[in-house]
């Protein structure tokens, strides 16, 4: 779990803060082989995961071909954002595109642990800005 410290820290979580205390005992560690989904289209998003090794492919169906929307890379979190937020069906699959190395935490428990650290709670905003940004960036590529 040593990796997952460490990205904290880099994010500006002070490594004596008692938020990474608090936080360390809800992720469990997973592992997936190459092509192991992670997340299926239609069931609601229960995690967000620390990546920490590997790359995972978000991506959908049309057509009857995988269309991927988004490659989420080592070191980085990862969910079904609009799944995890709003606990409704997910739009897409995730699923790893070589071995991966995860740890995960429970959307119960981050949201209790966001509710009690201002911190996290900017941490997050932090990451919506930035994935709102990556998107615009994105679309305005395609134009």
């Amino acid at each position: 779990m040593e990796p997952l410290r460490q990205y904290l820290q880099a994010m500006g979580i002070p490594a004596e803060h008692p938020l990474i205390e608090a936080w360390m005992p809800y992720f469990e560690a997973q592992h997936l082989a190459r092509g192991e989904p992670w997340q299926v289209e239609g069931r609601r998003c229960q995690h967000l995961a620390f990546l920490q090794k590997g790359m995972l492919s978000h991506y959908h169906y049309a057509d009857g071909k995988e269309r991927t929307r988004w490659v989420s890379m080592a070191p980085s979190f990862v969910t079904s954002l609009g799944s995890f937020i709003h606990q409704t069906p997910c739009l897409e699959n995730i699923k790893a595109l070589v071995p991966c190395a995860l740890y995960r935490c429970g959307r119960s428990e981050f949201y209790v642990l966001k509710a009690q650290y201002p911190l996290l709670q900017q941490l997050w905003t932090d990451h919506l800005e930035m994935e709102v940004a990556g998107y615009e960036q994105r679309v305005s590529q395609l134009i």
